[in-house]
């Protein structure tokens, strides 16, 4: 009986250490946003009003299995949704949210705001969300 225990317990040992070595079963790997940028990443309290101004967004991604449809902005503590003026440009692992009026920050306090990005593939079969990926300020 001893050594029927022994098996088992070589046996799930070797099973466990099987899973450890494959990404997808113990939550690593899988779509993630490897690196953001924005244009302008700073703008004036008078320019937040601007509709003839704009941001461009930037995601850089990795680990999609299915082709990249979209994304969206938001500036995290307002819940305020970057809305882009034209189609994003997207180029392999690459996303652009071109053109969004610089009015998206209409009404807010000098300071600096985190934006949160979400990618997500065609007919959302994968998409991921990050925190803070970019931060804009506003200055007086």
């Amino acid at each position: 009986m001893t050594s029927t225990r022994l098996c088992t317990l070589g046996a799930l040992t070797a099973l466990a250490l099987t899973l450890y070595g494959c990404e997808g079963l113990i939550g690593e790997g899988g779509p993630e946003i490897a690196s953001a940028s924005i244009t302008p990443d700073t703008i004036a309290e008078s320019s937040t009003g601007m509709t003839d101004q704009f941001f461009d967004v930037t995601l850089v991604t990795s680990g999609f299995a299915f082709p990249i449809e979209g994304a969206t902005v938001e500036i995290e503590e307002l819940g305020r949704a970057g809305e882009t003026t034209t189609a994003p440009t997207i180029d392999g692992d690459t996303i652009v949210l071109n053109d969004i009026a610089q009015s998206w920050f209409q009404g807010v306090p000098p300071g600096e705001y985190p934006i949160t990005a979400t990618v997500f593939s065609e007919d959302n079969a994968e998409s991921v969300t990050q925190l803070s990926v970019v931060t804009v300020t506003v200055t007086e």
